[in-house]
């Protein structure tokens, strides 16, 4: 079982928790049209439906782009996918890079321990990895200074057995301890229930069943500059694994205000992880970095091989969303066509605002890092 919970920034100001449970210098970019030939497919409709998974059914009918629709591409940087596997393999770390200690935790000792100089290094770069993909900035660092407050969060957490950003005071713990640990909870994204810390990570990234998607705009923050994490076992826990990242690690600024997940050239194995449950119901998302109206949103993905999908507040029910939290950045686009995406799939994103001059689009085109 997996649980992950997170917090938005004005509401950690006050302490109170979001109750969401499961919880600058930026690289410059392009705009521009999405190019290729994406933007020249005709009006699509629905087709074979056999890849399919929880979200919305493909459109019934032909949908088709107005002939003058003027689009706009996302100011992120685009990385092709061998650079992708480059930068991947130079950073030398896995989802399954075991977690260790300098210093081991201990629940009845109430000792928070501290973990080893490799565990930090590889989370870390799971981290940037995905930053990178995303076309961030993907030079965060870690901040030793906030170690203390994310280990004691988790010990905490661990010790209740359950995970919160204003956790129980567990009996005969110090002041100073529990202040430390309601510190790193109230500032954090929060998960338990992983095999490793990477693999927690990938967790946030998913946001399975977390109506804000907050857990992934805080990795895709644009302009994050330092991090730090937190793990504690638990052995008697149905959870075992308890874990934290230090959300508020941002700079003010940054010029990337369009991210998307999945980007636009996206391993399979860091969206899709059948080995995680995450091979079907994660939504896919478009932050904007300033408040957006649902209404006026409408989003159209389209599949070369032929189908469909349409969003809209009229038209999508819980397949489609807008949260405008302090998560990492506000104006979140969320959809979730229902189709379980595998490595060769190419999608093409249009999301038009009404009242704007340009629409926003991209294309996502997935791949297998194994191949």
């Amino acid at each position: 079982m997996k649980l992950s919970c997170c917090l938005s920034k004005a509401v950690a100001a006050v302490c109170l928790a979001a109750l969401l449970c499961s919880c600058g210098a930026a690289l410059p970019g392009g705009s521009g049209s999405s190019g290729g030939s994406f933007p020249s497919w005709p009006g699509s409709s629905s087709g074979d439906t056999s890849d399919t998974g929880p979200g919305q059914e493909p459109s019934g009918e032909d949908v088709s782009l107005p002939d003058d629709l003027s689009t706009d591409g996302l100011n992120v940087t685009r990385h092709t996918q061998s650079e992708i596997i480059r930068y991947i393999k130079s950073s030398s770390a896995s989802f399954s890079d075991p977690v260790e200690f300098a210093e081991p935790s201990s629940i009845s000792s109430q000792i928070p321990g501290r973990l080893s100089q490799e565990t930090k290094d590889s989370a870390l770069a799971i981290l940037n990895q995905f930053r990178f993909i995303a076309g961030l900035n993907y030079n965060v660092t870690w901040d030793d200074s906030l170690d203390r407050f994310q280990q004691a969060a988790c010990l905490v957490n661990a010790m209740n057995g359950n995970i919160s950003h204003t956790p129980d005071r567990p009996a005969g713990i110090s002041d100073e301890l529990y202040d430390d640990a309601c510190s790193g909870a109230g500032t954090s994204n929060l998960g338990a229930g992983y095999q490793t810390l990477n693999w927690s990570l990938l967790g946030y990234m998913a946001d399975v069943d977390v109506s804000s998607l907050g857990h992934r705009r805080w990795c895709l923050a644009p302009s994050m500059k330092v991090v730090s994490m937190g793990a504690v076992p638990n052995s008697r826990s149905q959870y075992r694994n308890f874990y934290s990242m230090y959300a508020f690690g941002s700079a003010s600024g940054g010029s990337n205000t369009t991210v998307a997940w999945p980007a636009q050239v996206t391993p399979i194995e860091y969206f899709n992880n059948p080995s995680q449950s995450f091979d079907n119901g994660a939504f896919w998302s478009l932050s904007l970095g300033r408040t957006v109206n649902k209404d006026s949103v409408r989003v159209i993905v389209q599949q070369k091989n032929g189908r469909t999908w349409e969003f809209s507040s009229e038209t999508s029910g819980i397949n489609f969303a807008v949260d405008n939290g302090n998560y990492g950045q506000t104006g979140c686009i969320m959809f979730r066509p229902n189709v379980v995406c595998r490595a060769g799939d190419e999608f093409l994103v249009t999301v038009i605002l009404k009242g704007e001059p340009a629409a926003i689009q991209y294309t996502v085109s997935f791949f297998q890092l194994s191949n």
